[in-house]
């Protein structure tokens, strides 16, 4: 439905003429797909197959907040959302949310910093993930796949605290359970 195989890039367009520079995530809601691509977030209209760049600019990589163009993603990988906002992981270190009518981009959980990752709960920036992958969300949380933890972190939408949902960054491999849940490498 859009992009072409073998093109390379991050031109927005109707169907075969967008290019896409690494599409990694998606989520959608009935009229938009929004899709996670290695700099940049787009949104594809269902009805048109029309590709528009809501937020980063090819082919900059950093991490950086700003509405639109001018903020900046170094690695965008998983993608969620809801009625008004878009969340996506950056680089396996942060947790980044996009406004969906302004395009506010603003990094809420995790460092914004490129190598400082680790294990710890805490409110928003304060926190520290190493993997963060594949997203999803209820009405109160986010919850991330944060594959080098081997864990399940839930964010709050409303405080932007972290904290381990299901598994533990010290203990990997695979156990079901109540008390303690083992996970190897979640992703997405």
């Amino acid at each position: 439905i859009a992009g072409t195989y073998g093109a390379f890039g991050g031109t927005d367009g109707i169907g075969a003429a967008a290019r896409f520079a690494g599409p990694r995530g998606i989520w959608g809601d009935s009229n938009h797909l929004y899709i996670s691509d290695t700099f940049t977030v787009r949104r594809l209209e269902i009805a048109t197959n029309d590709v528009v760049t809501i937020a980063g600019l090819f082919p900059s990589a950093s991490i950086v907040d700003g509405i639109g163009s001018a903020a900046r993603f170094r690695d965008v990988l998983g993608i969620t959302g809801d009625s008004s906002y878009l969340w996506v992981s950056d680089s396996g270190i942060c947790m980044r949310r996009i406004h969906k009518t302004t395009m506010n981009v603003t990094t809420v959980a995790g460092s914004m910093i490129v190598g400082d990752y680790g294990d710890s709960d805490g409110n928003g920036l304060y926190a520290r993930f190493n993997g963060i992958q594949g997203l999803t969300n209820s009405t109160d949380y986010v919850y991330a796949c944060d594959a080098s933890n081997s864990a399940i972190r839930r964010i709050s939408k409303s405080t932007n605290d972290v904290s381990f949902f299901v598994g533990n960054s010290s203990i990997t491999g695979n156990q079901d359970g109540i008390l303690l849940s083992i996970l190897s490498g979640p992703s997405g």
